[in-house]
């Protein structure tokens, strides 16, 4: 019985170091940044696919605490391929399985990996519009 447990232990942390893995070593990542009411920076990584010129970022949940601060601050800053850019973030829910899918595409197996752990069912669709 305890070689038992050592194995599904070793295998339950290792299917956890990939899943992390995978989220930053995946495929391309970003860097956002939202602000919460006093100005406060918060910082972080997400991925991102364009779809022609739109930029797109996906949340796992609207329950994520950097969508809860675009959805009340919609202004972010985007860091890309180091170039640091002002962006207005608009939920959009009805893209929502259409930007799936692009990042299904764009990061193969680590879409799907993470997807075994985070369902789609709750992601949102973050549209990135210029800051003019």
């Amino acid at each position: 019985m305890s070689r038992l447990f050592t194995f599904l232990l070793i295998g339950a942390v290792a299917f956890g170091i990939a899943v992390l893995l995978a989220g930053d070593l995946g495929g391309e990542v970003v860097k956002v940044t939202t602000f919460d009411e006093i100005r406060t920076p918060f910082t972080t990584k997400v991925w991102i696919v364009d779809q022609g010129p739109t930029l797109w970022i996906r949340a796992g949940s609207a329950r994520a605490e950097w969508f809860q601060r675009l959805s009340q601050r919609p202004g972010i800053q985007l860091e890309r391929n180091g170039r640091v850019a002002n962006y207005r973030a608009i939920p959009v829910r009805e893209a929502t399985p259409g930007i799936n899918a692009l990042m299904a595409t764009k990061y193969g197996w680590s879409d799907w990996l993470i997807g075994l752990v985070r369902s789609r069912d709750n992601a949102v669709a973050v549209r990135l519009d210029p800051a003019g």
